[in-house]
């Protein structure tokens, strides 16, 4: 199951960028793009970050699939903390789920843009090893970094389709095509949600891709990863890129839920899309 589960000082604005990750932006640019490597098991990518639009440039580099689930951290909370979180347990106060890029296809990166506020960040891959079922933040898969004030914040990527999420549900502005998009993805729920976005290989159905992934995800997958955003808390936005192709693709929500603790695709967060 795919559980849910920040330096860099700066002597004056001006020094800014020589000590953040990535390039700054000038007024009225994009985000700033940030480059990270999952591997097994570790993130490589900055400890500090500018406040403002960032586009997390996110490739898995290991054996195993891997997503960056960023959490912001309140009330001076630190990454052992976040460890003592009771698999099953309500999200905290002091924690916010704020996304971030889920698997994208092999040797393919996935570009996902969130508004970072100033503070504590970790991030972590709560996706389980296929082999021992322990997921890999629980061998050492999370980087701690810290957002600083920005001297000039870029803006928000600009979208073509909206993805919203509610409590059991996925609702698209408009039809998904053909082509490259820019999804804009809300959260309009009462609880954290994901989008986990499939390619089904040919002959193969969303219930084949469940089964496959409850089962701990042995033999060959009957799809390919796709990208989406992992979990975000109720109200949090993310934006990601994706490139697709005519075929058959499935939106999964993976995350616990906070009544009875079975993953939400199992209430019926699921869906196949047909892309023509």
């Amino acid at each position: 199951m795919l559980q849910r589960r920040v330096a860099c000082a700066v002597a004056a604005g001006l020094l800014l960028a020589a000590c953040v990750g990535g390039d700054e932006p000038g007024p009225g640019d994009g985000p700033v793009v940030i480059d990270v490597v999952g591997m097994d098991y570790s993130f490589v990518m900055p400890d500090t970050i500018a406040a403002g639009p960032t586009t997390f440039r996110f490739r898995g580099k290991g054996t195993e699939p891997h997503h960056m689930t960023i959490l912001r951290l309140e009330e001076g909370r630190t990454l052992a903390d976040v460890m003592a979180i009771p698999p099953q347990g309500p999200v905290p106060s002091w924690l916010v789920l704020m996304g971030g890029p889920n698997p994208p296809p092999a040797d393919e990166v996935n570009l996902t843009t969130i508004d970072l506020v100033p503070g504590r960040y970790v991030v972590v891959c709560f996706i389980p090893s296929a082999s021992d079922g322990m997921p890999h933040v629980a061998k050492g898969m999370s980087h701690e970094f810290t957002v600083v004030p920005a001297v000039h914040p870029g803006i928000m990527p600009a979208t073509d389709l909206t993805l919203t999420l509610t409590d059991y549900d996925f609702s698209w502005s408009q039809p998904l095509t053909a082509g490259r998009h820019v999804v804009r993805v809300l959260n309009n729920a009462g609880q954290p949600h994901e989008v986990i976005l499939l390619r089904l290989a040919a002959g193969h159905t969303m219930q084949d891709a469940l089964g496959f992934i409850e089962g701990g995800m042995q033999g060959p997958p009957p799809f390919t990863f796709h990208g989406g955003t992992a979990a975000m808390s109720p109200g949090v936005e993310n934006t990601f890129a994706i490139t697709v192709t005519p075929g058959e693709y499935v939106l999964l929500c993976l995350v616990p839920d906070a009544g009875d603790g079975q993953v939400h695709a199992a209430h019926g967060m699921m869906q196949q899309v047909t892309v023509n």
